[in-house]
């Protein structure tokens, strides 16, 4: 845990100096910046520095907007006691709460932190080995003081755990096809060794996420270039092949988990999302979905969709609208946006309407999951619902 400790110490300065901010200590009051970078400066080091929410240890946050804002927290995020007035709706795990609905926004899911449970149910299957996956309504496999949620499926560690095996199979593949082929090509002993060392890095790095796109592509322009200046002979394609086929096969390939996500399917210029109605949904929630699917694919055709991450800053949604002189949403739906934020739909009135609460989750949970492992930037060119 003292590695980790220092990781999110070393993550809470470098967003700091991403965000050309002050130290994230002690430095002079704020004077200058929109809201907006503001509220980024927050959720950044709520959520990563140090002693940000385990526990019952105080969040303490100086200097930032001009005031000294203090939050003390139990273990599953109901607040004991703050001081400070400053405005301010990122606060247990760094994650944006809802004043109109008393509940905590976490992407796939609201969160209800006097329960200590879930709103909604998880859509994605647990796994047999893990009990505490399995429970549909769990928060941070029911270990707050160690974990904690920010998807709505999967608390950090067992993302971490599961990017960290990914990262492991794909280097040990890399490390092993490379070195079969060494030792066919004659190589013996530290050279061997040394070629399938470097593979295993190289697919490791392919793997991480964030980066591994990146070096996909670096990888893939050099075997081109190779490729086209005759230097590379029957063996290196027979390599090649055994690479791509391997990783297909693992699902894993060039890390960017296209390939394990059963939402989207490739198509000429991006993917194809497809989402799913849910068995328990009615002639009018299935009319609703299917609306909402014919405006994505009209946008599709019309604009361009493309994966982003979305930006939620000040009011929610629900007051916006309301605010707009509309009325209260009634009981059981939702304030939705008709092109998501995470496809870079505008957080604007005209991109708002009402939704069954279980279609807008539900349908923002699939499309959330099918987006979560592809580049930002991907472009999606329709989008199917049975």
């Amino acid at each position: 845990m003292r590695a980790w400790s220092v990781l999110r110490q070393l993550l809470a300065a470098t967003l700091c100096a991403v965000l050309a901010l002050p130290a994230c200590s002690s430095a002079a009051p704020l004077s200058w910046g929109s809201n907006e970078k503001n509220l980024l400066h927050i959720r950044a080091v709520l959520l990563l520095s140090e002693k940000q929410h385990w526990g019952c240890e105080k969040c303490r946050r100086e200097n930032v907007m001009g005031s000294v804002v203090t939050y003390d927290y139990d273990a599953f995020g109901n607040l004991i006691h703050s001081t400070g007035t400053t405005p301010n709706n990122y606060l247990f795990a760094g994650e944006q709460f809802d004043p109109d609905l008393n509940l905590y926004y976490n992407r796939a899911r609201y969160l209800n932190v006097s329960t200590g449970r879930f709103w909604n149910m998880d859509t994605t299957d647990g796994e047999s080995s893990d009990s505490a996956s399995l429970h549909k309504y769990l928060y941070a496999s029911a270990d707050p003081v160690n974990r904690f949620d920010p998807s709505g499926h999967d608390d950090l560690v067992t993302t971490l755990g599961a990017a960290a095996n990914t990262i492991t199979i794909v280097a040990l593949s890399s490390f092993n096809i490379r070195l079969a082929f060494a030792l066919v090509q004659g190589q013996t002993g530290i050279a061997a060794l040394d070629s399938a060392a470097k593979a295993g890095l190289l697919g490791a790095a392919a793997a991480t996420p964030i980066i591994g796109p990146y070096v996909q592509a670096l990888l893939i322009a050099g075997a081109v270039n190779a490729s086209l200046t005759g230097q590379l002979k029957p063996i290196d394609y027979a390599e090649l092949a055994t690479y791509i086929v391997v990783g297909y096969s693992l699902g894993y390939f060039g890390g960017s988990g296209a390939a394990a996500t059963p939402e989207v399917a490739p198509a000429e210029g991006g993917i194809v999302l497809r989402l799913r109605y849910k068995p328990e949904w009615g002639p009018a929630e299935r009319a609703f979905a299917e609306a909402k699917v014919q405006a994505l694919n009209d946008a599709a055709t019309s604009t361009e969709l493309v994966s982003t991450d979305p930006v939620r800053v000040g009011r929610t949604a629900r007051t916006l609208y309301t605010s707009a002189g509309n009325a209260t949403p009634p009981p059981g739906f939702d304030v939705d946006h008709i092109i998501d934020l995470q496809l870079n739909g505008a957080n604007s009135a005209e991109n708002r309407q009402l939704l069954p609460a279980t279609v807008n989750r539900s349908l923002g949970a699939q499309i959330g999951n099918a987006l979560g492992n592809l580049p930002r930037g991907t472009r999606v060119t329709g989008v199917t619902i049975q």
